[in-house]
């Protein structure tokens, strides 16, 4: 070190020789040596040796020192200095030198240079604390952005605030929406009571009163050790509540425990981590309330009711459906709704979820008969309080289980009919054979007992074929055809197909007809059904007071419209349901009897006839459905045109050839033919009907319609191609009757199609007709 560092020339007052130190070079020195070098330096000529000590208690240690000067037998001065650590400067001055100056001097220095150098000192370490802080509040920044609620943010707040200051417990109290949380983070063992008493600080700033005070979340910090004993007694004064404003509102509020009283630092650090908190947590509120808005538009538009239930089955929220839902019920969304869940039915189902059994529950709930209810319940995957809060969906599915029950009644009237139709195909072969062969052998025996029993063959034939043909008619698929129909005609068909049922179910059917009851227009087929449904309804009213009973069947014109009443003995209509018995699904039944929608058919079929259906009131005992149609302006004829009269031409013998693959039937026909002077051969399939074409002439040909291989229209194609003039002359049948197969193959063929069962009367007719028109006049007098 040069001299030059700390004095300069002329450095002692001539007058005084008292030096003149160049304080500002000596304040630079790095260290105690550095000093005492430059203070030695600059008084040289009067200081013999500077030493410096520093006192941890009455042990000293010198920290600096400087032999420079002239040689001295003088004592050394001691001074001490004050401050911490304690030190001691020792001056051993030269001879003849100003003893006070140079010391007080000396001292002056020291104490300038340790005093500036404690500054400096200080200085650093606010420097290098504001730099930590600035450093933890920016990582806190970037923490806290990704944060996207609460608990995330609170939690990566308290976990940075921990690496820099050493934090026992940290309570954080905030709401979201109607949701109020309180979560504490600890980094030790914590009792009870302390948690509690930590809680309700932060509280108490926000104002919760006791009874809307939620259970307290513990959760651990990152740093969190067990080992050290469990923290009971602490300081109230020593605690740091910081409150995290949203606006001028307090939104949250954050209560630490330091392990130690918190200094300036740490203080200005926390309120820095709350003013960040303010800012996020106003940022994560405002997405909040924006997703609330839109769950809440979308609640408000399910047409489920929709309730959202805390712990204790409370309403927190309720979208209209479920006001509306609950209103119409009669039962009031106040308080607690447990006793609303159990008259329900849906308590078991939501307790489960609630006591953490299920996650959620689904379920189809039976209330009071006509009323079905879907219900499912989960619980809100955010929430993890120790009493979760639940949502519950509940649908109204009275009205679609009713239609899934139609739909099945359908399907099962559907495949009940196609099993009818394969039924009766099968059916009309042998009922042609038993016909045909019946009126034979009575022509063959016309007097006597076999021709008495030939007859009656015949008769109970007939009746399989009205038999036949009403199943047809209810199972047969048809569009709407509006015609003329005979009240009268429809009540006699319905009644000789159910007459069986009723007689089995001790039920008598009369009826009181007008004879002269104009015919009205509509579709046969679905006034059938009305009046089918209608004796329906009567006979189980009755069979369900009593073993027996009888309805009355009327029919009559009255004020210009024609009247059909259906009466019965039965229990009769309550007077307070008598205005819901046309609504669909609407029934008194049982469940799994009845669909409720037998009536509202009835309804909506006379209707579409431009008529009315009411219950009458005055019915004495049971009850009485009067259905009233318009006549048409001009009357129509209900029966069909009779053919045209087949002009009388004689007509020779012939040769016909019968195609059926019913042996039978194919025979029955052929010994038909036979006695009426034709001559006729048999064919059971096209392959041998071909073949006799081939090897002779025929003048006519009767193929049945349906059979295995080659069918009646096939077989018309081959002829077209082989034996033009016989496919002119050729007469088809079937039993299929059930569908459109006749329509359809009249008009593919321009062949005349017998509807099986039919008896020979029927058979000569048809045959008369192909023999005695020519194909030029057929053309002619289709239309």
């Amino acid at each position: 070190m040069t001299d030059s560092r700390f004095h300069r020339d002329g450095a002692f007052d001539d007058d005084t020789l008292q030096p003149l130190l160049d304080w500002s070079d000596l304040l630079t020195a790095e260290n105690p040596t550095d000093l005492l070098v430059g203070l030695g330096q600059a008084m040289r000529p009067y200081v013999a040796e500077l030493a410096l000590k520093q006192f941890d208690g009455d042990v000293g240690e010198t920290i600096a020192g400087w032999r420079g000067g002239p040689a001295s037998t003088n004592p050394p001065h001691q001074v001490e200095i004050g401050g911490l650590p304690h030190w001691r400067l020792s001056i051993r001055l030269s001879e003849n030198a100003p003893q006070m100056v140079l010391v007080e001097r000396a001292l002056m220095a020291v104490e300038a240079w340790r005093s500036a150098r404690q500054g400096l000192a200080d200085a650093q370490d606010r420097v290098d604390a504001r730099t930590r802080e600035l450093d933890l509040i920016q990582a806190l920044g970037r923490g806290v952005a990704e944060a996207r609620d609460l608990d995330t943010l609170f939690r990566c707040a308290i976990e940075l605030l921990q690496s820099a200051e050493d934090i026992d417990v940290a309570v954080a109290a905030y709401a979201v929406g109607r949701r109020r949380t309180v979560l504490s983070m600890e980094s030790r063992p914590l009792d009870d009571d302390t948690r509690t008493a930590l809680a309700g600080q932060a509280i108490q700033l926000l104002g919760w009163a006791d009874d809307d005070r939620p259970a307290t979340r513990v959760d651990h910090l990152s740093g969190y050790d067990d080992t050290r004993g469990t923290l009971v007694e602490w300081d109230e004064s020593s605690l740091v509540v910081l409150p995290v404003l949203r606006g001028e509102r307090i939104a949250a509020c954050l209560t630490l425990l330091p392990s130690r009283p918190a200094g300036e630092g740490a203080l200005r650090l926390c309120y820095s981590v709350a003013n960040q908190l303010s800012l996020h947590l106003d940022r994560i509120l405002t997405v909040h309330e924006a997703e609330a808005d839109r769950f809440r538009a979308i609640l408000d538009s399910m047409p489920q009711a929709v309730l959202l239930l805390d712990g204790q089955l409370h309403v927190q929220q309720a979208n209209p459906a479920a006001i509306e839902m609950f209103a119409k019920l009669d039962m009031p969304l106040v308080g607690s709704i447990e006793a609303v869940l159990r008259s329900l039915g849906m308590f078991e189902a939501t307790d489960r979820v609630r006591c953490g059994e299920r996650n959620c529950e689904s379920c189809e709930i039976r209330y009071e008969d006509d009323r079905t209810f879907s219900l499912s319940v989960a619980r809100l995957n955010e929430d993890r309080s120790n009493e979760p809060d639940m949502v519950l969906v509940i649908g109204d599915i009275s009205e679609a289980r009713q239609m899934q029950l139609q739909l099945a009644q359908a399907d099962k009237m559907s495949s009940l009919g196609r099993m009818i139709s394969g039924v009766t195909h099968e059916l009309n072969n042998p009922l042609t054979s038993i016909m045909g062969y019946s009126q034979l052998l009575r022509a063959a025996v016309p007097e006597g007992k076999v021709a008495e029993r030939a007859e009656r063959l015949e008769s109970e034939a007939r009746r399989c074929q009205k038999i036949v043909k009403n199943l047809l008619s209810f199972a047969r698929r048809r569009e709407v055809k509006h015609g003329s129909v005979s009240l009268n005609e429809v009540v006699e068909s319905v009644l000789a197909l159910m007459g069986y049922q009723m007689r089995i179910d001790g039920v008598t059917v009369e009826t009181d007809l007008s004879p002269d009851l104009p015919a009205v227009v509509g579709d046969h087929h679905h006034l059938q059904q009305v009046l089918v449904n209608l004796l329906t309804n009567a006979r189980q009213a009755i069979r369900s007071d009593a073993q027996s009973g009888k309805i009355i069947v009327r029919t009559r014109l009255h004020g210009g419209e024609a009247v059909i009443e259906v009466e019965d003995d039965g229990p009769g209509i309550p007077e307070a349901l008598r205005s819901r018995i046309f609504d669909p699904f609407f029934t008194t039944k049982p469940e799994g009897q009845g669909t409720g929608l037998g009536l509202a058919l009835v309804y909506g079929i006379v209707r579409d006839h431009a008529g009315t259906i009411e219950a009458l009131k005055e019915a004495r005992d049971g009850a009485c459905f009067r259905v009233t149609l318009p006549l048409p302006e001009r009357p129509r004829r209900t029966a069909e045109e009779p053919e045209a009269e087949l002009p009388e031409v004689e007509v020779g013998p012939a040769t016909v050839l019968v195609v059926d693959d019913e042996e039978p039937v194919a025979q029955m026909i052929c010994e038909s033919l036979r006695e009426d002077g034709h001559t006729a051969t048999c064919a059971h399939d096209a392959e041998s009907a071909l073949e006799a074409a081939q090897e002779r002439s025929f003048d006519l040909v009767i193929a049945d319609l349906r059979m295995p291989g080659v069918g009646g229209e096939a077989l018309f194609e081959l002829l077209t191609e082989r034996h033009p003039r016989l496919a002119e002359r050729l007469l088809l049948t079937t039993g299929d009757t059930a569908g459109d197969a006749i329509e359809r193959a009249g008009a593919r063929t321009g062949c005349e199609v017998l509807a099986k069962p039919f008896d020979v009367d029927a058979l000569h007719r048809a045959v008369r007709k192909q023999l005695i028109i020519s194909p030029d006049e057929r053309d002619r007098s289709e239309p």
